[in-house]
């Protein structure tokens, strides 16, 4: 038998061609008729990833010495011939693939660090309207299964709302604040009882103020040209014409359940595969019914975070004992009496408020995106906060706040180790893990990294943990 090489085969392309050995998971899902998404590199150094319907798949080549795999392609002819009576042995069948590797698959959380990105491109100039996202748009750059990537899009941290068409739309901090200062402030002021506020009021809260702000900017003879607030007002409307919106702006207020997913605790969302919610607005597979009349569940954890990452994000670098002053002002003006009656039990009460209305004071030793127990700070250079991932870190040297989001990172995960290294001198454990983890294999730990010598936690876990990591999830080319 004589061997040609399909014309569709190039030689030079040999070593792109990989046969994979599928996981169970993935069989019983081509069986039943589906398909399955593989899904290149989203940036440099991350790997092909292979999706179901609901997980995700990072592909392991595993290399065979002394096994080499061929594919061959058999035409009607060649199968009729082979059935036919006048058999002839030097029949010529193509190779369209030839390897000495296997893809192996590991189960995978999505990787879903490039997200950010994909939002901060809708627009290049300030005050501009944004060009919003469709879910396909974002499911075809991101690395992860259909089901994944919406239980991420609802998860109660994520900067993102949907409006009534489906589309997408980035929440920025201006949005956040607005909401803090309408329904906090405003709310308060108006007597409002928190622990019975329903989305529906909220969203007459919002409207009101709203209503307010852009009359106020009238009387100050301010054109909607001249008004810098303009872009903020635009979407501040378009969140309020869906109770949906207005549901994942306030998510960043709420009490976090233990499932951390707000698809599973307010929505009944139905997805009968993916051709169909990938080409219609997600809202089509959502039961909204009732969901004005879902009571909010505020918690000052959260409105704390969101007052920090305000304060660290206006002033980029922050010394200790100025962001303390910030963050107890804020707090003293944001968190109504309610609410810290309900939840925030580290609060000393002012007896010397005037009349019947006293006003909480936070204690420094106890805040909850301030210092976490004070870690025995300043001895202690293991120092963190709990509004440290990705966003922000400690400088021991002069004492200060750093705000550095995770997007701002070198992507290569070696690059991005020896960069954090040089933002800072000492590492605590818990701090190191949150930048670690994401870029190390699932199951691997980084709890044998030293509390302090960073040099040496760097070259532990460079000739340890990323030497595994590549090892076990080599780039495809």
């Amino acid at each position: 038998m004589s061997i040609q090489y399909h014309p569709q085969y190039s030689s030079q392309l040999k070593d792109g061609w990989f046969l994979i050995q599928l996981e169970k998971e993935c069989e019983d899902f081509v069986e039943t008729g589906n398909i399955l998404w593989l899904k290149g590199r989203a940036g440099k150094g991350s790997p092909t990833v292979l999706c179901t319907e609901d997980e995700t798949f990072i592909m392991r080549r595993d290399k065979c010495s002394n096994l080499s795999y061929i594919a061959l392609q058999l035409t009607h002819d060649t199968l009729d011939n082979t059935n036919s009576e006048n058999l002839n042995d030097t029949e010529d069948i193509n190779i369209i693939g030839q390897t000495q590797s296997v893809i192996g698959l590991i189960k995978s959380p999505p990787l879903l660090n490039k997200i950010d990105e994909i939002f901060r491109e809708y627009t290049n100039k300030e005050n501009s309207y944004p060009n919003p996202k469709t879910l396909n748009e974002i499911f075809l750059r991101t690395q992860s299964s259909i089901k994944e990537l919406i239980n991420y899009l609802l998860k109660y941290d994520t900067m993102v709302f949907c409006d009534s068409k489906g589309l997408w739309y980035p929440i920025d901090d201006s949005i956040l604040m607005f909401f803090a200062d309408s329904i906090l402030i405003y709310g308060a002021a108006k007597k409002v009882k928190f622990s019975n506020l329903t989305l529906h009021e909220c969203g007459i809260l919002l409207t009101e103020q709203l209503n307010i702000q852009e009359n106020l900017e009238l009387k100050n003879y301010r054109t909607d040209e001249e008004n810098e607030n303009n872009r903020l007002y635009w979407y501040i409307r378009k969140i309020l014409q869906y109770p949906l919106s207005i549901l994942m702006v306030l998510k960043h207020f709420l009490l976090i359940p233990e499932d951390d997913n707000i698809c599973a605790n307010f929505l009944n969302i139905k997805i009968l595969n993916e051709s169909t919610i990938l080409k219609q607005p997600l809202t089509d597979f959502m039961d909204l019914s009732g969901i004005k009349d879902l009571r909010v569940n505020f918690s000052s954890k959260q409105i704390q975070r969101t007052l920090a990452l305000h304060i660290l994000k206006a002033n980029k670098i922050l010394k200790i004992d100025e962001y303390i002053k910030q963050f107890e002002d804020m707090i003293i003006s944001y968190i109504p009496m309610e609410i810290n009656e309900l939840e925030f039990h580290n609060l000393t009460l002012d007896t010397k408020a005037v009349g019947d209305s006293s006003i909480s004071k936070p204690d420094t030793t106890n805040l909850f995106y301030g210092f976490p127990n004070l870690e025995y700070h300043p001895s202690n250079p293991g120092i963190r906060f709990d509004i440290l991932a990705g966003n922000a870190y400690y400088n021991d040297i002069n004492d200060s706040i750093i705000y550095c989001p995770h997007y701002t990172l070198p992507n290569h995960p070696r690059k991005r180790l020896a960069k954090l290294f040089q933002l800072k001198k000492f590492w605590h454990i818990s701090e190191i893990t949150p930048y670690m983890q994401p870029i190390i294999y699932t199951n691997s730990k980084v709890e044998s990294l030293c509390l302090q010598h960073c040099s040496i936690c760097e070259i532990m876990y460079n000739n340890v943990a990323l030497r595994y990591f590549y090892n076990r999830n080599l780039p495809i080319d």
